[in-house]
């Protein structure tokens, strides 16, 4: 993007003018994009099952040791 803006002036209102995302802002909506397509198989094969098995994966080893640390009291939920 090139522009006649000083170098001191805020980089927001360039984007704003051009109507470019931020580079933060791209990684945000590609992950969005493909959580969306794994959350409703319009994935690859490939990538589908990469996400199954982070699935399986979180559900056999993180889930008893959070209920561990939920007996045990180390963490305080409080639901308001």
């Amino acid at each position: 993007m090139v522009d006649k803006a000083n170098y001191k002036e805020h980089s927001k209102p360039l984007f704003a003018k051009y109507k470019c995302l931020k580079l933060c802002d791209i990684v945000n909506l590609k992950t969005l994009i493909i959580t969306f397509q794994a959350e409703y198989n319009v994935l690859p094969v490939n990538l589908q099952k990469m996400f199954e098995t982070l699935c399986m994966f979180i559900s056999i080893i993180l889930d008893p040791v959070l209920k561990i640390i939920l007996k045990l009291n180390i963490v305080e939920l409080k639901w308001q």
